[in-house]
């Protein structure tokens, strides 16, 4: 049954931003375990940070701080929220709305602040952008997650790269007009990014006015935070008469983006810009970075995305020399979970890891490009915002757990676990299908050097048996959420892929010619479908390798030899 909520606040601003915010929620329903009232009270008081807080930290810890503390019990509960705006105001409605939606009501005394100043995800992947709906619904769920920011920059939106120069129009102009309503609804950052590095001459002036004419129009539509990307672009100036009028990109760059932030302040001298420069990785100390960095101002902030284009890790060390060398802070673009180009058969829904704890001393934020499949990216995405409120108590696994409790029903969750513990192919590089290759390595030590040990195949196979039904329960629920649903080339591939291991288990047992070259067939088959969704990692292909070749020596008959 639903809770009826009754706010008391005596500050204006704040009390009608939480009837806003009311009006929002209440579309999802609040209950509480039991029905009655949550009386909230609201008052202004910004969060202070910890003592050693630079201005700016204190700044965010006064914006987007907030604390909350629960008391009674429904049928009748109460709320104390202490906030400095709007922001903060809204997490802790939030987290409040969590609470109360909850199987059992908790108390709750705490107060809290985020480290880093920028968090938010980027759609800026190739392939098929998100669907107007995704978009909604995703910035809706980033708000709830604590985040700030929505970048705008799908590589194969043709009005984003391709047709930079064309302004918006029909459902286009009303998709996007509709995304950044929703965006500030959630007090969210709006940043559209545009991407003219293929095609623009910098030298050009009717290049440049049809840029500058182009942010106009998101201008008067109410954008205020714009990107400019410079990325995937050729290193060097293609363009003659951009040859003739600057010694290299960097300097024809360095002119483009003082004109251009020169021209948004006259519009808005509040205004925000980000660029990414073409140089976009690496160690942080790069001349041409260091070049750029000199030559803009200091208030443009630049993405990162750390030594490599897909990092396995961002440290500390690396983000101060960044800083020093293009002298500003990073942003981090980080390239998970994002998993286009040659990740197209990884399923990135494992925890952000890998991270330093104190990063955020030397980054405006992180921005995290998410996958073509928005469903799924969710999972990852809630452990990136945990990362970026609480960086030093941020706890990867802990983190996951409780994603994976919001996303599916409790029957699921354990099958989704186990197949996420067999789909970890990503940038962090950890050990793939850990549980599954100890238990195939047990088995075969087993078999070979101690048989006294009994049946090597019964430990084995309850393993397997609990993948199969894992598999069998994501497949019959995957029309009904989807999340499961766009697991499904993983799903299929988890499942064929636990048929080759029992079908293995099979030859190894009782080998023949016949059962070896059956093998072999389906192992092929196998690995032609891990180009387009990859499970186990190499791992099954291993032990099928190895038990071919047990399956070929002396330990077997004559006759039953490969």
């Amino acid at each position: 049954m639903p809770v009826a909520w009754t706010i008391h606040c005596h500050d204006e601003e704040l009390r009608q931003a939480a009837q806003d915010w009311l009006a929002q929620a209440q579309l999802s329903g609040a209950p509480l375990p039991q029905a009655g009232e949550l009386l909230v009270r609201i008052v202004r008081e910004p969060v202070e940070p910890p003592s050693c807080a630079d201005a700016a930290s204190a700044a965010l810890a006064a914006h987007e701080g907030y604390a909350l503390v629960t008391s009674g019990r429904p049928p009748r509960a109460e709320a104390q929220i202490g906030c400095g705006g709007r922001r903060g105001l809204y997490y802790a409605l939030e987290e409040l709305r969590q609470l109360a939606g909850a199987a059992h009501w908790r108390e709750v005394r705490q107060r809290t602040a985020p480290r880093f100043p920028v968090r938010g995800i980027v759609e800026g992947f190739y392939g098929p952008p998100w669907t107007a709906a995704q978009r909604l619904e995703m910035l809706a769920y980033i708000a709830a997650r604590r985040m700030n920011t929505y970048v705008y920059a799908p590589k194969d939106d043709p009005y984003h790269r391709s047709w930079w120069r064309e302004p918006y129009d029909g459902p286009a102009l009303e998709q996007l007009a509709a995304l950044l309503a929703r965006a500030q609804e959630l007090a969210l950052d709006f940043v559209y990014c545009l991407s003219p590095g293929l095609s623009m001459r910098y030298a050009a002036d009717e290049d440049y006015r049809a840029l500058l004419t182009k942010t106009r129009q998101l201008f008067d539509l109410g954008v205020r935070r714009f990107g400019l990307l410079l990325d995937d672009i050729p290193p060097r100036l293609q363009h003659r008469m951009d040859v003739d009028a600057f010694p290299d990109l960097t300097s024809a760059q360095i002119a483009l983006i003082r004109r251009y932030y020169a021209d948004l302040l006259a519009w808005d001298p509040a205004i925000r810009l980000v660029v990414c420069p073409t140089g976009y990785w690496g160690k942080g100390d790069e001349p041409e970075l260091a070049a750029l960095g000199a030559g803009i101002d200091p208030r443009i902030d630049l993405f990162w995305t750390g030594r490599n284009i897909c990092s396995q890790e961002l440290t500390l060390a690396e983000a101060a020399l960044f800083s020093r060398s293009a002298h500003r802070p990073p942003l981090y673009w980080d390239n998970y979970p994002v998993n286009d180009m040659a990740m197209t058969c990884e399923m990135h829904i494992g925890p952000y890891r890998l991270r330093d704890r104190h990063l955020y001393r030397f980054s405006r934020g992180i921005i995290a490009n998410v996958m073509p499949y928005a469903a799924c990216s969710r999972l990852p995405l809630a452990t990136i915002a945990d990362y970026a409120w609480d960086p030093e108590g941020y706890d990867p696994e802990a983190s996951w757990q409780a994603a994976l409790a919001r996303s599916v029903p409790d029957e699921l969750q354990q099958p989704l676990a186990l197949l996420a513990d067999n789909v970890r192919a990503s940038c962090f590089g950890p050990p793939e299908s850990p549980a599954l290759e100890e238990a195939l390595a047990r088995s075969l030590f087993n078999r070979l050097y101690q048989p006294e040990a009994g049946d090597w195949r019964l430990a084995l196979e309850s393993h397997l048996t609990r993948l199969a039904a894992a598999a069998d329960a994501l497949r019959d629920r995957a029309c009904e959420l989807p999340l499961l649903d766009e697991l499904r080339p993983w799903t299929e591939q988890f499942a064929g892929g636990i048929r080759l291991l029992q079908q293995a288990a099979d030859c190894l047992a009782a080998p023949s010619e016949a059962t070896c070259r059956l093998l072999r067939a389906a192992l092929d088959h196998y690995e032609r479908q891990q180009r387009h969704a990859q499970v186990f990692g190499d791992v099954l292909s291993g032990y099928v390798l190895e038990v071919l070749a047990q399956s070929s020596t002396p330990t077997t008959t004559k006759n039953e030899g490969c």
